[in-house]
């Protein structure tokens, strides 16, 4: 599958939660997902939201990316049959 570059950073995820079973407990964790963010300046790079800076890693609220996109599934989960 080919991702295209997303220009609406609004939609990008910030954080994804899921239950957990921690002992006997259920619990939510939350985490932000890894996806791939560019800059019209050419600056292609992995990027995390993070909620404590409110602002990309690898940028600053003041310069962030421009677009987005997910972050690929790794050649196996796809069924590429080129075997790597």
């Amino acid at each position: 599958m080919t991702h295209q570059w997303n220009y609406d950073m609004s939609l990008a995820p910030r954080e994804v939660s899921t239950l957990r079973k921690v002992g006997k407990n259920i619990v939510t964790v939350t985490e932000a997902p890894t996806i791939i963010v560019g800059r019209s300046d050419g600056v292609v790079t992995q990027s995390r939201w993070s909620e404590k800076r409110q602002a990309w890693s690898m940028f600053t609220k003041d310069a962030p990316p421009d677009a987005w996109m997910p972050w690929p599934d790794a050649p196996e989960a796809m069924g590429n049959k080129h075997g790597f």
